[in-house]
Parts: C-alpha cells; sequence; structure tokens
C-alpha cells in the first residue's frame, strides 16, 4: 500500500484525520485511528476489520467513494436527537467587601468594635475571591441573560448542551426586558449559574437590574463636579437604601 494523504473528517462530535493509502489493486482505503474506532463501537456502530484484524476498515476503488463511506458512518455516530427545548437564565451575582458580624447581627467594619463588648464576632467577605491583604472598592456585579437551551443526545450516550439566543418581541414582558438588556457581560473570574426560567424570576432579577440603575442615578445625582451632599439629597439616597 502506497500512502497518498492525510484526510480530515469533522461532525458536531468528532474531529480527526486519517491516512488514505492507495493499492496496486487501485482501492483506496483507510484505517480510522483508534480511539474514533473505539467511540464508535461504544455507540454500537457496526465496523469492518482489515487484514491486522484492526476495525474502523474502509475502502473503495475512488478517493470520493472512501471519504463519502467514512463521512456517512461518522454521521451515524453524531447524529443527536433533541430531548428538550426550555428558556433559561444564565447569571451571576458577585459581591465585593470584607466586615465583621456580631452574634446579633450587627455589621461592624472589623472585630475591634465588638471586642469592646462581648468580643465575639465572625468575618464575612463576599463572593468574589480576595486575598486577606488586598484592598479594592466595595460593591456588586450582576449578570443575567435569558437563553433558549436545547439539550441533544448523541447514540454514545452523551448529552450536549446548545444555548441560542431568544428572539426580541416574547410575550413574557418581564423576558422581554432581560433579553432588551445591553452592554451586560459574565465576569472574568467565574463562570455563570444556570437555572429554568419563570415570570417570577424575571421579575426578580429585572428588579436587581432597576434597583442598580437607581442607584446610578443618585449616585451621580450626589457626586458631581459641584458634589451637592445637603441634607434633602442625603435623606432622598437614603431612603432609596431603606426601601431595598
Amino acid at each position: 500500500m502506497l500512502r497518498l494523504l492525510t484526510a480530515n473528517c469533522s461532525t458536531i462530535k468528532l474531529k480527526f484525520s486519517y491516512e488514505i493509502s492507495v493499492g496496486k489493486d487501485g482501492l483506496f482505503a483507510t484505517t480510522l485511528p483508534k480511539e474514533v474506532v473505539d467511540s464508535m463501537q461504544k455507540a454500537g456502530i457496526k465496523l469492518a476489520r482489515n487484514r491486522l484484524n484492526n476495525y474502523g476498515y474502509f475502502e473503495d476503488n475512488s478517493l470520493t467513494g472512501l471519504k463519502n463511506q467514512v463521512q456517512v458512518d461518522v454521521e451515524k455516530y453524531s447524529k443527536r436527537e433533541l430531548v428538550s427545548v426550555k428558556t433559561v437564565l444564565l447569571y451571576s451575582i458577585e459581591t465585593n467587601c470584607h466586615y465583621c458580624k456580631t452574634k446579633v447581627g450587627e455589621i461592624v467594619p472589623n472585630g475591634r468594635w465588638q471586642q469592646k463588648e462581648d468580643g465575639e464576632y465572625k468575618w464575612i467577605e463576599g463572593s468574589k475571591g480576595r486575598s486577606m491583604m488586598s484592598a479594592e472598592p466595595y460593591g456588586f456585579f450582576c449578570y443575567v441573560e435569558p437563553k433558549l437551551l436545547n439539550t441533544w443526545k448523541f447514540p454514545d450516550g452523551e448529552y450536549y448542551k446548545e444555548y441560542l439566543s431568544i428572539p426580541d418581541g416574547n410575550k413574557d414582558k418581564n423576558l422581554d426586558w432581560l433579553n432588551s438588556v445591553v452592554h451586560m457581560g459574565k465576569t472574568n473570574y467565574s463562570e455563570p449559574k444556570e437555572i429554568d426560567y419563570t415570570p417570577e424570576l424575571g421579575k426578580f432579577f429585572k428588579s436587581i437590574i432597576i434597583y442598580v440603575c437607581q442607584m446610578n442615578e443618585k449616585l451621580k445625582e450626589l457626586f458631581t463636579e459641584d458634589i451637592d451632599l445637603s441634607k434633602a439629597k442625603l435623606e432622598s439616597f437614603q431612603k432609596l437604601l431603606e426601601e431595598k
């Protein structure tokens, strides 16, 4: 057999290269890589053997015919069945802070404040991991994104999740509102969580985003170039905090 070329095969489940040879009889032949053969056989796909008793052997009197044979059998492995379709929310709520909490639930800046009393307290930190030696601004980050989740099942028993964008104009107003939020992205230090969508959850996450926007409005109103920290302004901002 004379080695002719290296061919590539790519499907949604398998991507690999295989060597094609041509014999004195003019037949084109190949034996697929062992790891590919093992995966296909586990899915119940029957494969021919070569003279060395290795499975995954194909031959044809044309190069195109050989490649087609390989593609057909590999597509059997990659054939998928849609098992579920649902709307989900990808989300993360991250906080960055570090403080102490007393046994009665009072928040204090550090343990020294409580040592004056009974000395019982515990350190609390935000969801964003941080070093005890680091100093960063306090705050929180909110990310939420609706997705259409298709779950596919393959012949080998594995499942694959496919996330698709949701078209605008959904009848669920909260879902449509969340789907219309712009310039919101994932954080770089944690993967978002996933939860099945409900109208109640849609309203909840919408309220969080609105709260962030309201905080933005109030803070920008207070801390302008001409800082206005008048009693009326501060009371208005304090009221917003207490309401939330």
